[in-house]
């Protein structure tokens, strides 16, 4: 790396760039992250350097400009806002649910259509400033959690903004927070369902004794999400794998739903919904002895469909068979992770997790200390400019304290 590699961007529009106070930063910057390279192995390093207010936070690296820093915080949550659009409900209405998950879900949803009767004839307004409907659709992976929030939203008649975790999430500490607030209110302005996938970052426990810039920006997300929460007029679904780890703060705010591998009679109309009349098939492929397959769920159910549909085309085969769909489920439980030798690591699994283990040790190490590795290099090139004008550290120091003084003497 040489200097001419280093790439300035985003500085103030009146620095004078060829002033030698500029020349001396942008030299002091390279040699410090030389020093920094060669010593964590990184190859690339992206930072920004701030004096005062950090504006430069304000968005993402291609935002930091002066666009966002004449911006004030409701302006800016504004401009965050328009980025998330709500599009309208795109899955088919495939949904199979047990009676009491549907009535749950179907008289939390629809308390808007009753609002006037409910917040304005009936007063519950003035206990519930701000009606929010907060469901949580937790289970495991392909049991209908995302059709559930799309097929709904096509029932209300109601538009669905569709947002995850790492689209909130950001590097910059306080970011994720600005823009889970701006995603609330662009659903309230658009009047839309919220669905947030990925949800178990956001709703799982506060860190303790938070040690990074990382951790505190995820908590930051969490705490912006209680008020959010606490301020927001709509509907908002989280969906997500996991709940054992969700922080008790959201146990009174959200209402959970469980979405649980089907029963044999559910099993059994989800097939009734994916098979199309047109498809043909013998009279061996019965809904009932389809049901039969056990340890599925509809996203497998969807998949064998189309497998059995795939093998008909590529062999000119006229009928599918209750084999042919037996076969096809066969396969997709037995290429679950859990089943494949049961479920266990082999040896090299074993060792090749346990590299990436140490890896992100590493990183996590080398993480910690950048920020002291760069600012050590800067110091270390300061003074020995200083020492080259005769000028000793602590001289330069007490200039700066005297100047600093006189500064806030003269805002007194």
């Amino acid at each position: 790396m040489n200097n001419k590699s280093l790439v300035f961007t985003n500085y103030s529009v009146d620095a004078d760039v060829e002033s030698s106070d500029f020349v001396f930063l942008r030299t002091a910057v390279a040699e410090a992250t030389r020093l920094y390279l060669s010593k964590t192995g990184c190859k690339t390093v992206d930072f920004s350097v701030t004096y005062g207010v950090d504006k430069a936070m304000a968005g993402s690296t291609a935002r930091r400009d002066a666009r966002s820093e004449d911006l004030t915080p409701e302006e800016d949550i504004k401009r965050r806002a328009e980025q998330f659009k709500a599009v309208e409900p795109t899955y088919p209405d495939l949904l199979v649910l047990p009676k009491a998950t549907e009535e749950t879900i179907e008289d939390a949803i629809r308390m808007f259509q009753h609002y006037d009767q409910i917040f304005n004839q009936w007063n519950l307004g003035t206990i519930v400033p701000y009606p929010c409907v907060a469901l949580n659709f937790h289970g495991p992976s392909g049991t209908g959690k995302t059709l559930a929030a799309q097929v709904f939203c096509k029932r209300l008649g109601k538009k669905i903004i569709l947002a995850s975790y790492a689209q909130i999430a950001s590097m910059y500490v306080g970011e994720g927070a600005k823009n889970l607030e701006a995603l609330f209110e662009a659903a309230e302005k658009q009047d839309a369902v919220l669905f947030l996938d990925e949800a178990d970052s956001l709703l799982s426990k506060r860190i303790q004794g938070e040690t990074s810039g990382a951790e505190a920006g995820i908590n930051a997300m969490r705490g912006q999400l209680l008020i959010c929460l606490e301020k927001f007029n709509g509907v908002v679904i989280f969906a997500s794998n996991l709940i054992k780890n969700y922080d008790k703060a959201f146990e009174t705010r959200i209402i959970s739903v469980e979405f649980t591998k089907p029963e044999k009679e559910l099993r059994a109309k989800i097939w009734e919904k994916h098979l199309p009349k047109e498809l043909p098939r013998d009279e061996t492929v019965t809904f009932e002895a389809l049901g039969e397959f056990e340890d599925i769920c509809g996203r497998d159910v969807r998949n064998a469909t189309l497998s059995v549909a795939r093998k008909m085309a590529n062999r000119g085969l006229e009928r599918a068979t209750l084999e042919m769909f037996k076969e096809a489920i066969d396969f997709i439980v037995g290429s679950r992770f859990e089943n494949l030798n049961g479920g266990k690591f082999t040896k090299e699994e074993a060792q090749a997790i346990g590299e990436v283990v140490k890896k992100n040790r590493a990183l996590k190490e080398s993480e910690r200390t950048a920020f002291e590795q760069i600012k050590d290099g800067v110091d270390s090139l300061i003074a020995a400019r200083l020492e080259r004008k005769g000028v000793s550290t602590e001289e330069a120091e007490s200039e700066n304290n005297d100047k600093t003084s006189g500064e806030s003497d003269a805002e007194k």
